[in-house]
C-alpha cells in the first residue's frame, strides 16, 4: 500500500492543461449509468443492462451483473461484494454478502447490510472484516481514512477503523454523504449541502480557509442531487444538470506557486453542460449526460490516457 500511495503522489505532480473528451455510446449500445476507478490503474463503466466493461493496467476481469461501483469494490445483483487491490483479481467478501450499498477508499471498504448495519474490512482479506457497533438503519456511507454513515432519521455517525462510532452534532436531515482528506459534506433533504472539517484549500465552500468543527451550509448552493469528493476538491450536481466545484487539490489548482489558485466558493463547470451523474478521482472529473454520454476532464496525462481524453480546455476560470 505504501508503494501504491507513493506512485499516486508522483502521478499527482504531473500537471498538464485540463483535457476534455465527449464520448457518445455507439448505436444500440447500453448507455452508461455509473462509473468508477482507481487513479490511472483501472476504470470501469456500468451500463443499464448490468453489463460492465473495464480497462486496467493489470487486466482485471470483473464479475457479471454489477449494480454498484465504489473505488476498488463492486456489488452485484446477487448481493455479493467483490474487491481488488488494483493488482490481484476481484474476490468476494463473504461477510458483506447481501449488501445494499458499498464504499471503498485506499485499502479499507465498508458495506451497508440489509438490516441497515455496517460491515467493514481491509484490503488484506475477509479475515479482517468487522461489524460496526451502534449503527442501525444506515442508508448511505462514505470512507476515506475514516468512515461516516447517514441513518434513516437523517443523523450522521462517524468512526475511525474499529473505534466506536459517534453522532455528528448539528446534522438531522442528511440523505447522502461524501468525505475526503479530513473534510465531510452531506446533502440534506432540502437539497442544500453542509460541510465541516479541514478547509485549507477552501473545501467548505464558504469563502474562507478556516477549519470548522461544526457543520455549516455552503452559501448559495441549493437543489443539489449528488455530491462527490476527492482529496481537497468537492463537486455538486444540481437538479438543473449543472455541475459546481470548489476547493483546490484536484485539477492542478494547488500547483501554482507560490500562491495556489483556490476555488473558495462553488464555481460552475460550464464546459460539462447538462449532467445526470458525476464522478471524481485524483485528477479526473467525469459527467454522464443524456443517453449515457460521458464527458471527462483531467489534469493527469496518465489518467487522461485511461479515460480516453483527447483535447484540452480551461474550465475553472472563476477561481481566485
Amino acid at each position: 500500500m505504501k508503494r501504491l500511495v507513493a506512485v499516486l503522489a508522483l502521478a499527482a505532480c504531473a500537471t498538464p492543461a485540463p483535457i476534455l473528451r465527449n464520448e457518445e455510446p455507439a448505436a444500440g449500445q447500453d448507455p452508461i449509468v455509473d462509473m468508477s476507478g482507481f487513479s490511472y490503474f483501472w476504470r470501469c463503466d456500468l451500463r443499464r443492462s448490468g453489463a460492465i466493461s473495464c480497462q486496467s493496467l493489470f487486466d482485471l476481469v470483473p464479475p457479471a451483473e454489477v449494480v454498484e461501483l465504489a473505488g476498488s469494490c463492486l456489488r452485484t445483483s446477487h448481493g455479493t461484494v467483490e474487491c481488488t487491490n488494483s493488482v490481484d483479481p476481484f474476490r468476494e467478501i463473504v461477510e458483506a454478502r447481501g449488501a445494499t450499498r458499498i464504499a471503498s477508499a485506499y485499502g479499507e471498504s465498508c458495506a451497508i447490510r440489509r438490516d441497515g448495519g455496517i460491515a467493514c474490512w481491509a484490503t488484506g482479506g475477509a479475515a479482517s472484516t468487522y461489524n460496526v457497533p451502534r449503527i442501525r438503519g444506515a442508508i448511505d456511507i462514505a470512507i476515506d481514512g475514516r468512515a461516516c454513515a447517514v441513518l434513516l432519521d437523517g443523523r450522521v455517525w462517524c468512526w475511525h477503523h474499529r473505534d466506536l462510532p459517534a453522532p455528528v452534532p448539528g446534522i438531522s436531515s442528511a440523505v447522502a454523504i461524501a468525505l475526503a482528506a479530513g473534510t465531510t459534506c452531506v446533502r440534506q433533504h432540502d437539497g442544500r449541502v453542509a460541510c465541516w472539517g479541514d478547509n485549507a484549500y477552501g473545501q467548505l465552500g464558504d469563502g474562507s480557509t478556516e477549519r470548522r468543527v461544526q457543520p455549516r451550509l455552503v452559501p448559495g448552493l441549493d437543489h443539489v442531487r449528488q455530491i462527490v469528493m476527492y482529496a481537497q476538491s468537492v463537486c455538486a450536481l444540481r437538479d438543473d444538470g449543472s455541475v459546481w466545484c470548489w476547493g483546490g487539490r484536484a485539477f492542478s489548482q494547488h500547483a501554482e506557486r507560490p500562491r495556489p489558485r483556490l476555488c473558495l466558493r462553488p464555481t460552475q463547470v460550464a464546459v460539462l453542460g447538462y449532467a445526470d451523474r458525476i464522478w471524481m478521482t485524483l485528477d479526473t472529473l467525469c459527467a454522464l449526460g443524456p443517453e449515457g454520454r460521458r464527458i471527462c476532464l483531467s489534469d493527469s496525462s496518465s489518467e487522461a490516457a485511461l479515460y480516453g481524453v483527447e483535447s484540452s480546455r480551461h474550465w475553472l476560470d472563476g477561481c481566485r
